[in-house]
């Protein structure tokens, strides 16, 4: 019987929602796809990475990073403090095939330590400004096998 993208799916359901490993890296999982990552850096700082995901781009660029043709640009948030009181704060974008999109916001903390609530208010504040939405009220959602990119192909 062939492999169905469904069954390769299945297992993201079932990954932990916090995840500790060595060197003081924690990942929490949100809306099942999303994780976000804390870094402690040794110095009282913390570092978030939040998964995010827009189409587009609507920011200029600061930097850029190219391999093999894929390119990933970052914007420096002008305003860092008002998510949670960051004291910097980047946003990353992916940008392959003449298109752009956002994939990862980074803050960093100095002086609090950030745990599992701490890293769940960020990620929504970072939802809400940046995909335009609340993932308290509007979760992403697994999508059924139906609605699965090449669903119908694998089934064959």
């Amino acid at each position: 019987m062939p492999v169905r993208l469904y069954d390769l799916l299945t297992p993201l359901r079932e990954l932990p929602e916090v995840v500790e490993a060595p060197l003081g890296v924690t990942e929490y999982w949100f809306e099942t796809f999303r994780r976000v990552i804390v870094v402690r850096m040794g110095d009282g700082c913390v570092l978030l990475e939040a998964d995010l995901y827009r189409d587009g781009w609507g920011w200029s660029v600061d930097r850029v990073m190219e391999l093999d043709g894929v390119r990933l640009v970052y914007h420096r948030l002008e305003e860092p403090g008002r998510f949670l009181g960051a004291r910097w704060g980047e946003l990353v974008g992916l940008e392959a095939g003449g298109r752009r999109c956002l994939i990862a916001a980074r803050l960093l903390f100095c002086g609090v330590d950030v745990g599992r609530e701490e890293a769940w208010r960020a990620y929504r504040m970072l939802v809400e400004a940046f995909e335009g939405r609340d993932p308290e009220s509007e979760p992403l959602r697994v999508p059924p096998p139906e609605e699965l990119v090449g669903a119908e192909r694998a089934e064959d």
